[in-house]
């Protein structure tokens, strides 16, 4: 029978004039109950990666929301953005189309 592991991790940062940014992870993972009975150690270090892994992206939402807050791009944020702005694959297949010909 899987054990199950949640992680939760939520931080929030002061900003000027009373505001905050804040951020949160919670991740639910599904581990073998042996690790718990027969291997405490790999049970901890299982526990210290998912915590590592949420606090990491957490630190990272809140230093792009710090950096958007402040006028400047995260470069993570500037990634995200131009995912967001790609060209949907009807309107490309078609301009490469209008190309060979």
């Amino acid at each position: 029978m899987p054990l199950k592991l949640s992680v939760g991790l939520s931080k929030k940062v002061g900003q000027p004039a009373y505001g905050s940014l804040g951020a949160s992870c919670h991740v639910e993972v599904e581990l073998d109950t042996a690790l718990v009975f027969q291997d405490l150690d790999g049970f901890q270090q299982r526990v210290r990666q998912v915590y590592v892994a949420c606090n990491q992206a957490v630190n990272d939402e809140l230093a792009r929301q710090n950096a958007s807050a402040n006028g400047h791009q995260h470069p993570e944020a500037a990634e995200s953005n131009a995912m967001s702005r790609r060209v949907p694959m009807a309107t490309a297949t078609r301009r490469r189309l209008a190309r060979s010909s």
